[in-house]
């Protein structure tokens, strides 16, 4: 968010560029910002614990109200409101020039009003504050490493940047004894995001048969492509032949 908002804009997706186009003046909308404790018990009963029960029902994980007070006591919570009265809100806080992006809430009757684009109006006004604050960047924290996951997808068409996970205290290796068709096949339904020497990179599963062109990397990039993700390794049966796409090439 260090660049102009014109710049910034240029970031997102064609589809999320249209939408937030005049987007505030569009929906009556605006955005505060609120210290006041009482803002953000409205904010965790009112709107975070509907909408992570109304999202994930039985699988529900909440924060408990202490531990997100904690993080509100150091930061603030951003209210999106229609007029004056707020529809939805993000738990933040500011480190190192950097908008901490860590929990959000809704109203359900919003959610309906704005055709489940409210979570997109939220990304918008984050963003936005960030930009008023000469912010350097806006940390929306972690997503699955799954290529086609949809919180990844979301974070993507907002033309953020993939980083290593240097908090995390555990690590998936995958060990096939041989590259079979089920193991390639497993990979083509599920690319996701590797650690390698060099960086990360996608992995993909590819029929070691078909004949790899121009057109398949255009889609690829179309596809997969991120800032921090800069190639591609296809994985085939051929175990001799572990094909590197660089998608800056």
């Amino acid at each position: 968010t260090s660049g102009s908002w014109e710049e910034i804009i240029q970031l997102f997706n064609k589809r999320k560029r249209q939408y937030t186009n005049n987007l505030p003046s569009k929906y009556n909308l605006c955005y505060r910002i609120s210290h006041d404790l009482k803002d953000f018990d409205f904010f965790y009963y009112q709107m975070h614990i509907p909408h992570i029960k109304k999202k994930y029902r039985d699988l529900s994980d909440i924060d408990s109200y202490e531990d997100m007070k904690t993080y509100f006591l150091k930061g603030f919570v951003l209210f999106v409101t229609k007029g004056d009265q707020p529809v939805a809100g993000a738990l933040c806080l500011i480190q190192d020039r950097t908008l901490i992006y860590r929990r959000s809430g809704f109203l359900a009757e919003d959610e309906h009003q704005f055709k489940d684009n409210i979570q997109t109006i939220l990304y918008y006004f984050v963003l936005l504050l960030a930009k008023n604050k000469n912010l350097a960047k806006v940390d929306t924290m972690k997503s699955s490493s799954f290529l086609n996951d949809g919180v990844y997808r979301h974070k993507r068409e907002w033309g953020a940047a993939v980083y290593q996970d240097d908090e995390s205290d555990s690590w998936v290796y995958f060990f096939p004894q041989k590259h079979s068709t089920k193991v390639v096949d497993f990979f083509k339904h599920n690319p996701l995001i590797i650690f390698t020497n060099n960086g990360l990179c996608g992995l993909l599963g590819w029929d070691s048969t078909m004949e790899f062109s121009s057109d398949n990397k255009e889609e690829m990039i179309k596809r997969y492509y991120a800032p921090g993700i800069d190639r591609m390794m296809l994985l085939t049966t051929d175990m001799e032949n572990l094909k590197t796409i660089d998608f800056k090439k």
